[in-house]
């Protein structure tokens, strides 16, 4: 009887999950974790749901190198996108815009952001020097101006990139040692 019970409780469970999982759209999903003992359910909304794969593109405003706004809503709409979360001193990060400008011609369709927080703006042109980025190649450097990195940076490694494709879901993210052939792996997806 006992046994019974327990198969009818975890059925409902799960026929509970899958019904509230139907309701919410993406930014509200849950990740559903089950432990081996007590066959206990437990339901977590994710730390960052701008951060999890599948989650659309959100809004957000970065002060540009040149000292304009860019927003989410400046990328064109068939365009996939790079959004690359950097410091300027980090060798990891110019190595990375490195091999992005080398392979530039490879992202013709796509809109490559990279940005670091907003206390960082004055360091911004050494970084282009650094990283060797001429007016000639389409990668736009900034600084947030809201609290854009805390809302999705995963504390992993940088630089963080994240890989859009066009329909601005996201579609998988790198942290650190970056392979430019993944990246370009994820944005055909």
């Amino acid at each position: 009887m006992k046994k019974i019970f327990s198969i009818i409780l975890i059925f409902c469970s799960f026929m509970l999950i899958a019904k509230n999982k139907k309701k919410n759209n993406k930014k509200e999903q849950v990740i559903v974790t089950t432990h081996n003992h007590a066959d206990t359910v437990v339901v977590s909304k994710p730390e960052k749901p701008d951060a999890v794969i599948g989650a659309p593109l959100f809004d957000f405003s970065v002060l540009t190198s040149k000292e304009t706004v860019f927003t989410n809503k400046d990328i064109p709409k068939n365009n996939s996108f790079i959004l690359m979360l950097f410091n300027p001193g980090c060798g990891h990060c110019i190595a990375t815009t490195n091999a992005l400008k080398y392979k530039i011609k490879e992202f013709k369709n796509t809109t490559i952001l990279l940005v670091t927080g907003n206390n960082l703006f004055n360091n911004l042109q050494e970084f282009i020097k650094d990283a060797g980025l001429t007016a000639d190649i389409p990668i736009t450097v900034a600084a947030e101006m809201g609290d854009m990195t805390k809302k999705i940076f995963e504390y992993k490694g940088i630089p963080q990139v994240m890989v859009y494709n066009k329909n601005k879901i996201l579609q998988q993210t790198f942290y650190k040692e970056v392979d430019i052939d993944s990246v370009q792996f994820y944005l055909k997806k």
